[in-house]
């Protein structure tokens, strides 16, 4: 079978270190600008460190620019990339199109990922992604097994899936709904997690279902590993840079083990998964038919369940709960009581007494008595992960001898250099022996090596144990900065000088309207039917009128989607995914869910087929307006208006309210009500699978 990928992340240093030692291969991190994940502390000065350390270790660094970029923050990001390159960096993961169009031209030799937030999960879009010069796609975790296998087939690209961590309830890089709340966008790694928030659920005003409707529980395709790569998978993705270390250490391991152990997983190793977090008992996504994946009554880590509460006594200051358990509760333990599914108290144990299985602690919380209890912080557990480190081997020569310099030869991974100390005297009492000298040169302390081998040739002389320590300390000290990248990375910056193709402004004047429509008195129409196969396209009348092509898209979908176009030649594609970019010769406009924003973006998609092309919604009227002057096609203004914030790949039909596909109550009109009172429509599209969108 051939070799894996097991690709870690990492929030900050000590994070990439859990990576590392835990046997991750290579490790995803940020920069502190243009990566989706804002709040961790990511990578600035120590940067240098960071891509030395992984490759001290033999472990390749992919840095995240995985935001969509402003035209001002052009320089910036060059600056970024730069920056990164001179340390050593191995690859980009990049979600906006203008940063493609921008890497490739400004540098040399450069390898670029696309990142899941292009919302890639089809062949034709994983063909798109080829052309541009694309090495590996990181697929959306919506990809079917099946569509995973034709994007290896027909592309030979490298594939990245995710295996662990959490799972985003809308389709990758489609979610606005933080922008729209909040003014908080997910596609700048601001998102605020709407979806964590809890919702009623409403069909003709009568409430039918309520809680985390929209909190997707986190995957583990820990049982399904041989199946992923058998399909073409390359690399396996654990989700959580804004997770814990020990969190990075435990799935890290685990994954390790279940990759080396031929994929056989143990009882075991979902017990350490659930301990490190777990939130609605995991799911397999979408790989068990139309995905499993809400859980509408807790949105947090629910552990794993070790016990039930048998008493509980209200004290004066304090409260005494009861706990029977064959698990060894320990002080420090962090334990969280579910009653009839629903979360009632979480507590750290620290007053605690076992007998005989029964534990007594105490507690100022209340506690139902009944109460499932899980554990979602084992300590003795998060000790180990967290004491676990990996030390290198280094061999060492030490060349002592009368009237020469203390001389000692350093040899690690192909690496090899020599320090020098003070001149050697001859001992009087106590000449230096190999033992001695071993035993000082070994101790390594809290470096990341240990001393492998070790040769001495002496002609009795005396050595004092500081000499021997500043030698050691001196050759570690070589070995680390020799892996600190130091070349100088030049760019094209004439690139992004060059004078850029101006429009006719009026152009940009241009109306449109989408709906179920075959005309309308707009410049535009973009044509979306409810029901892709029973509608009348013969019907459609106007001279400009697109076919709505959706984000997501299976093989199925694309099949039914290629039968309509050709069957209407006069019929445009309005392409909300790089999947229809360039499709035939049919007229074409950039949809607005290809999140453009910058006109590199405009350069890296544009072809003499493009009609119009809209811009995204998060697009500000004064970036517009500025946007709006390049290219000789309309740039036209997207906005949250009747914008489908939310895509859904799903079926919450059946999830929440238990219809089933003959009993679809999707026409009904469900809406979704916060707790501030703000009201979600859910609406159903069907091509050959059903997609839902809130607006």
């Amino acid at each position: 079978m051939r070799s894996v990928e097991l690709l870690s992340p990492a929030g900050d240093f000590e994070g990439l270190k859990m990576a590392v030692f835990g046997g991750a291969n290579a490790v995803y991190f940020g920069a502190k600008g243009f990566n989706a994940r804002a709040k961790a502390n990511n990578f600035g000065e120590d940067l240098p460190r960071a891509v030395a350390f992984c490759h001290m270790f033999g472990v390749k660094a992919y840095l995240t620019l995985n935001t969509i970029v402003e035209n001002d923050e052009i320089n910036e990001l060059i600056g970024t990339a730069k920056y990164a390159l001179e340390c050593g960096i191995d690859a980009f993961i990049v979600q906006d199109f203008g940063v493609v169009n921008i890497l490739k031209n400004c540098f040399s030799n450069i390898e670029i990922h696309a990142s899941t937030q292009m919302a890639v999960n089809n062949y034709l879009g994983a063909l798109k992604l080829k052309e541009m010069g694309i090495k590996r796609v990181v697929l959306s975790r919506e990809t079917s097994l099946e569509d995973i296998k034709l994007i290896k087939q027909k592309t030979n690209l490298e594939i990245e899936y995710f295996v662990q961590g959490a799972l985003c309830v809308c389709f990758s890089g489609n979610c606005y709904l933080s922008s729209r709340l909040f003014g908080k966008s997910g596609n700048r790694g601001e998102c605020m997690q709407p979806c964590r928030l809890p919702y009623k659920a409403f069909l003709k005003g009568k409430q039918l279902a309520d809680g985390y409707l929209l909190s997707a529980k986190d995957m583990n395709m820990s049982k399904r590993l041989k199946e992923l790569i058998d399909a073409g998978v390359d690399s396996f993705k654990i989700e959580g840079r804004l997770r814990r270390p020990a969190y990075i250490a435990g799935v890290t391991k685990i994954y390790r083990k279940i990759i080396d152990n031929n994929f056989l997983v143990a009882d075991e190793d979902t017990t350490v998964l659930k301990k490190c977090f777990n939130r609605g008992d995991f799911t397999e996504g979408y790989f068990g038919g139309n995905g499993n994946i809400i859980d509408n009554k807790i949105q947090g880590h629910k552990g794993l369940k070790i016990g039930m509460v048998v008493d509980f006594v209200v004290g004066n200051k304090f409260n005494i709960v009861k706990i029977k358990s064959s698990h060894n509760i320990m002080r420090g333990d962090v334990l969280k009581f579910i009653n009839n599914g629903v979360e009632n108290a979480t507590i750290t144990a620290v007053d605690i007494k076992n007998s005989n299985g029964i534990y007594t602690i105490t507690t100022t919380n209340k506690v139902v008595v009944g109460s499932d209890v899980h554990l979602i912080s084992d300590v003795c557990l998060e000790t180990e992960l967290m004491g676990h480190i990996k030390k290198l081997p280094v061999n060492f020569s030490l060349l002592a001898n009368v009237g020469e310099k203390l001389k000692l030869e350093y040899e690690f991974n192909g690496k090899s250099g020599i320090v020098y100390g003070e001149v050697c005297q001859t001992a009087n009492t106590q000449p230096l022996t190999e033992n001695e000298a071993r035993t000082q040169l070994s101790k390594m302390g809290a470096t990341n090596f240990y001393l492998n081998d070790f040769k001495l040739q002496t002609n009795g002389v005396f050595v004092r144990k500081q000499e021997l320590n500043s030698l050691r300390n001196m050759a570690i000290e070589e070995i680390e900065n020799s892996f600190i990248h130091k070349g100088i990375v030049d760019v094209d910056y004439s690139y992004i000088s060059e004078d850029l193709p101006y429009s006719n402004t009026k152009n940009n004047n241009l109306t449109y309207e989408i709906g179920e429509l075959y005309n309308t008195s707009r410049d535009i129409l973009i044509v979306r039917p409810q029901n892709y196969k029973d509608f009348n396209y013969s019907k459609i009348s106007h001279k400009n009128a697109f076919l709505f092509v959706p984000s997501y898209l299976t093989h199925k979908d694309i099949d039914m989607i290629n039968e309509i176009l050709d069957n209407n030649e006069n019929l445009g594609v309005y392409a909300d995914n790089i999947s229809y970019v360039g499709y035939k010769n049919k007229r074409i406009i950039l949809g607005a869910k290809l999140n453009i924003k910058n006109v590199y973006a405009i350069k890296e998609l544009i072809n003499d087929r493009v009609f119009a092309i809209m811009t995204s919604p998060e697009l500000t009227e004064e970036r517009y307006d500025e946007l709006s002057k390049f290219y000789s096609v309309p740039v036209l203004k997207s906005n949250f208006d009747g914008f489908d914030l939310m895509t859904l790949v799903h079926c919450p039909i059946k999830m929440i309210f238990g219809n089933n596909c003959a009993n679809c109550k999707y026409q009904d009109g469900i809406t979704y009500k916060m707790e501030n009172g703000r009201i979600l429509t859910l609406k159903r599209y069907k091509i050959h699978s059903c997609t839902f969108v809130l607006r």
